[in-house]
């Protein structure tokens, strides 16, 4: 059976939203919150990849907590390929964070996700499966 691609599309678009929303907030546990434990993270600002929940969590907070002043976030260009049973798609976006004065500002810049474990039998679909996210 093939996987409702359109489905799975907009609910990891609107996870990022979420997660993007609690950033804005400061709100790093929040933000975090969706990641799986085996979670892998690459980042240019760190030296090397970040592996593990709990080495990404311990890395966020001295840049993020309290520490954003952000509006609102758009993802302008968002693809999202799904493969045919709905078990993996890969996002890939841009992101543009809109700040207090009105002015667009990227931050990020583009963004690459791997998402895993989608499939209905094999998981929930949400972040939570998310194994790898590189920043660039």
């Amino acid at each position: 059976m093939k996987a409702d691609t359109s489905q799975i599309s907009q609910t990891i678009l609107a996870l990022e939203l979420g997660i993007n929303e609690r950033w804005n907030r400061g709100d790093v546990d929040g933000a975090l919150a969706p990641n799986s434990e085996d979670v892998t993270y690459f980042d240019p600002l760190t030296e090397t990849r970040l592996e593990g929940r709990k080495v990404v969590e311990a890395y966020f907070p001295q840049f993020f907590e309290g520490k954003r002043n952000i509006l609102r976030n758009e993802i302008p260009n968002p693809q999202v390929i799904v493969s045919d049973d709905g078990g993996f798609a890969v996002l890939s976006d841009n992101l543009v964070n809109i700040i207090p004065d009105g002015q667009s500002r990227r931050e990020a810049g583009n963004r690459l996700e791997l998402h895993s474990g989608l499939s209905p039998h094999r998981r929930p679909m949400a972040r939570g499966a998310c194994e790898l996210v590189v920043h660039a």
